[in-house]
């Protein structure tokens, strides 16, 4: 039982130290003008960021299923995603109209659908003032809807020649579809997490010593930058993104399952709302947090006020959220069970 809860908080911390990282990197990315800042929140982030929150989506649901998807599992999943999507989105837009932001247009209708990945790959100017970061969610909602088959491949007797034809795939496309290229990054991670959530464990899978996984992230990291600040190849990122699974997930994993008292619980609650931080966390920084407080210019003081509004809101969405997620899937899975039952009584 210890185990088992030791393990779920190294995957909350994966999933709380992604998401605050890419919260802090849509801010550093967009004002910071120190060159050494930027070099290490850019070799991080999307890169790395996107590929844990890639990997543990598709390790966490493949090693629980494992091939046994049917359509309580999608009614779940899906009720889960599209309930913070709509509350959430929904909250921004009675915001942007008091604004007077461009909202109510076909795009909006599209994001609300969880369709904005397609947006960005037909290179299409988003006319509207929400989508920010959706595309995400598009490449999410494209790997639950296969992920039957994924599991039944990674099943297979030639399991790891499916995984290595998938990764050689995503890096080529990356090369000649690049307007989102953290897109075939998560698809790689998700892959990886899949394979490992359906051959094996996370802690089968990697048991070499923490100082082992720390070297090689520093590796990672130092490569990275190197390519970012063109010294290398720009392109040689490209190539890192299957490795980043196998190095980085260990090593915060292992950290984020010694976390205990204050620091633990606090992990524990910023995975809970993460996903809601995501969405709505980039309608608060950058110039939209400008429109709110035009008199304030210092960094810091965006970064804390705008973690004061974001994470109580997400808070509150996330709880609303649930509560809305939960009425879907009574409706829609303890009825229909109840009518099964009904059924067989008077059978």
């Amino acid at each position: 039982m210890n185990q088992n809860k030791n393990n779920m908080c190294g995957f909350d911390f994966i999933r709380a130290f992604s998401v605050f990282f890419v919260f802090m990197a849509h801010i550093i990315n967009k004002q910071c003008e120190n060159t050494t800042i930027l070099l290490i929140e850019r070799a991080i982030s999307p890169g790395m960021t996107m590929s844990l929150l890639g990997f543990i989506s598709g390790y966490l649901l493949s090693s629980k299923y494992k091939t046994k998807f049917d359509g309580i599992f999608f009614i779940k999943r899906f009720s889960r995603i599209y309930s913070s999507l709509f509350i959430c989105l929904t909250v921004i837009v009675v915001i942007h109209i008091i604004l007077s932001y461009d909202v109510i247009n076909i795009h909006s209708i599209i994001h609300y659908m969880g369709l904005s990945l397609f947006i960005d790959l037909l290179q299409v100017n988003n006319i509207s003032s929400i989508g920010n970061g959706l595309w995400f969610i598009t490449i999410i909602n494209i790997m639950y809807l296969t992920l039957p088959l994924m599991t039944y491949i990674y099943s297979h007797k030639n399991k790891v020649i499916h995984l290595l034809s998938i990764i050689i795939i995503c890096i080529f496309l990356n090369h000649v579809i690049y307007t989102v290229p953290s897109a075939w990054n998560v698809i790689i991670a998700f892959n990886i997490g899949c394979f490992i959530g359906v051959s094996s464990s996370i802690d089968k899978s990697f048991q070499k010593p923490t100082t082992f996984y720390a070297i090689a992230t520093l590796l990672l990291f130092i490569l990275s930058a190197l390519a970012t600040s063109s010294i290398i190849q720009n392109s040689i990122r490209g190539l890192l993104f299957p490795l980043y699974p196998f190095f980085i997930v260990p090593l915060l994993f292992r950290i984020g399952s010694n976390l205990r008292d204050f620091m633990g619980s606090t992990t524990i609650w910023f995975s809970s709302i993460s996903y809601e931080v995501y969405i709505i966390h980039f309608y608060f920084i950058n110039r939209y947090f400008e429109d709110f407080f035009p008199n304030i210019t210092s960094i810091f003081l965006q970064i804390v006020i705008a973690l004061i509004i974001v994470l109580p809101l997400a808070h509150i969405l996330s709880k609303i959220s649930s509560a809305m997620s939960k009425t879907i899937n009574n409706y829609l899975i303890h009825q229909q069970n109840a009518n099964s039952k009904n059924i067989q009584i008077g059978q």
